[in-house]
């Protein structure tokens, strides 16, 4: 599995950096033309999906390495690649953000989709039910009502495993 004869030099972590680089790269295009085919017309899903296919966590993953590699000298080194996934996941989500953000609002004029920058102050449209319960479920769009969900789900998974 591993070659314990020789030490790591410089260039291994280099060569290491580049093959992560490439291919979470590589991960994140897939993620984004499969889910173009599931999430076509609502461009706030695609993008919380694009991120959380790739998304890896240092809080389980290096607890994980050091219990299965407990006692091992080398562990530290087992390591690197989930550190170094990780400093590039936030560095390409640092730099895509902007672009994506300008993506989406151009993607809800294009679908005329509300935006949710205007649409902040809007009070919720009133329904002519008089059961109040009901009109509050009635006031919510199923597509809207699916987008906070998703928004939420991925907010508590990611908040969940940053308790670990």
């Amino acid at each position: 599995f591993a070659d314990d004869s020789r030490d790591t030099n410089l260039g291994d972590i280099f060569i290491l950096i580049a093959t992560i680089l490439v291919l979470l790269i590589f991960l994140m295009a897939l993620a984004w033309g499969t889910f173009h085919v599931f999430f076509h017309d609502e461009p706030k899903l695609r993008i919380t999906a694009l991120f959380a296919a790739t998304h890896k966590t240092i809080s389980i993953g290096v607890p994980l390495i050091t219990t299965m590699y407990d006692g091992d000298p080398n562990v530290g080194l087992y390591t690197v690649p989930l550190i170094i996934w990780y400093t590039i996941q936030l560095v390409l989500g640092t730099a895509l953000c902007p672009k994506l953000k300008t993506w989406v609002h151009s993607e809800q004029k294009r679908l005329g989709l509300p935006d949710d920058d205007a649409s902040d102050d809007e009070s919720s449209p009133s329904s002519s039910s008089d059961d109040p319960q009901e009109a509050d479920v009635e006031a919510v769009p199923d597509k809207e009502w699916n987008q906070s969900i998703t928004w939420y789900v991925a907010w508590q998974w990611d908040a969940c495993l940053c308790n670990f």
